[in-house]
């Protein structure tokens, strides 16, 4: 929201990883007060998530700076959000049950053949307080596309929940080799990543655009190599 009064749900779900992760961190260095401290942020702030976070099916994306909702299903555009989907699994802010759930409803609602996308449905109409991506035409980047670098992050959430078939599933059909072999489809080179592929409500549907963009390439790359292959580096050593 321009009056910057709006919340985001899935940042929230961010910072409570953070401070569970620096708590350890704390309590490694004997700052008892601090670990104790950013571990009672994070059990207040894992509560608020999953009260005023949820939206009965799966968690809200934001709010506005009135406090309408986005990402919510009383939304007829972007009324499911992937980010915060993930993140409550990554950030460790869901139980189990809800866990499944929502990995249930990223794959009912979000993943298409392309992959994940970012949002769905796509916006339409412009809406000043939900930002730029609503300016985007329906279905390119953020807009109901797949936006690689958060893409990248359902892998990981799917891993997480020993959901292996689902994890390679949707790495594949965000591998650029593989989207390449539909060439007159995909556009995009097929040995680079693309930040985005335009999602079902382009008339360009599958399109990559925005390649030689390293963010989401590290992200793919990172995944790939810890969440698929399983070798990543942990703070007591090399796991694999």
């Amino acid at each position: 929201g321009l009056d910057m009064k709006g919340e985001s749900i899935w940042l929230g779900q961010f910072i409570h990883l953070i401070l569970l992760d620096f708590s350890a961190i704390a309590h490694k260095r004997n700052d008892v007060d601090r670990a104790e401290r950013y571990s009672l942020r994070a059990k207040a702030l894992k509560e608020t998530l999953n009260t005023i976070g949820w939206d009965g099916d799966y968690y809200l994306g934001a709010t506005k700076d009135n406090g309408e909702k986005i990402g919510s299903k009383e939304n007829s555009e972007g009324s499911v959000w992937l980010n915060p989907q993930t993140w409550a699994i990554i950030g460790q802010v869901s139980d189990p049950a809800r866990s499944e759930k929502i990995m249930d409803v990223v794959e009912q609602k979000l993943e298409k053949k392309i992959g994940p996308l970012l949002l769905y449905p796509a916006y339409k109409t412009p809406d000043k307080n939900v930002g730029y991506l609503t300016r985007y035409s329906p279905g390119m980047r953020e807009n109901g596309g797949v936006y690689t670098h958060g893409a990248t992050w359902a892998v990981i959430a799917a891993a997480m929940l020993g959901r292996g078939e689902t994890a390679f599933r949707l790495y594949s059909k965000l591998n650029p080799i593989v989207r390449g072999k539909s060439a007159d489809k995909y556009y995009a080179e097929p040995y680079v990543t693309s930040g985005n592929i335009e999602g079902p409500d382009s008339k360009y549907y599958g399109r990559g655009g925005w390649t030689w963009y390293t963010g989401s390439a590290a992200w793919l790359f990172k995944v790939g190599l810890e969440w698929i292959l399983g070798v990543r580096a942990t703070e007591d050593g090399l796991l694999i």
